[in-house]
């Protein structure tokens, strides 16, 4: 990630705007939500993603942080945390609003 010279054509309210209706459950489940504009670097490893490499994109980069997981049935998984959460990044194009990436972690 880098950081873009020019101006970005969403600006951080539209941006989370956007995100929030790509990724309803995370924004409304999310215990913490930032945005940060950057440039995104992303090489495609995978031959199974459509993902295109992207190279000094200026993105909205949305952080949903702390969403909880679904409630598994301990009867199933015994071992699954009852209280595991997990975080989503989205990457938005800052022109377009389109979402070039979605990471969850």
């Amino acid at each position: 990630l880098g950081r873009p010279s020019q101006a970005p054509t969403l600006n951080q309210q539209q941006a989370l705007l956007v995100a929030s209706q790509l990724e309803p459950d995370a924004a409304t489940y999310a215990k913490n939500i930032s945005s940060e504009y950057v440039l995104l670097n992303y090489t495609n490893t995978s031959a199974s993603t459509s993902h295109t490499n992207l190279r000094n994109v200026p993105v909205w980069l949305v952080q949903y942080q702390q969403i909880p997981l679904a409630s598994t049935d301990p009867s199933v998984d015994p071992n699954a945390p009852s209280h595991a959460t997990y975080d989503l990044y989205v990457f938005l194009d800052a022109n377009s609003g389109k979402e070039l990436l979605a990471i969850s972690v």
